[in-house]
């Protein structure tokens, strides 16, 4: 298991991050392309593809700012 997702789980489970689910989730409500929803988080759509499908952690940042967008 690669450290990235080590740390994605421990960050799930700690409840500090959201979850690729919770993203997709999000993106969905507001019925956000991926570009859109990159678009409007300031990210570049690989990397809102990457959070989508749980390749990468989710910084908190971005979580936050999904809460301000809704």
């Amino acid at each position: 298991m690669s450290a990235d997702t080590l740390w994605r789980l421990a960050q799930e489970q700690s409840g500090v991050t959201m979850s690729a689910e919770d993203f997709r989730h999000w993106r969905e409500h507001h019925a956000y392309t991926l570009d859109e929803a990159a678009a409007a988080l300031g990210i570049s759509r690989r990397m809102a593809a990457y959070y989508e499908h749980g390749d990468k952690p989710i910084p908190r940042v971005v979580a936050l700012a999904t809460q301000a967008l809704t």
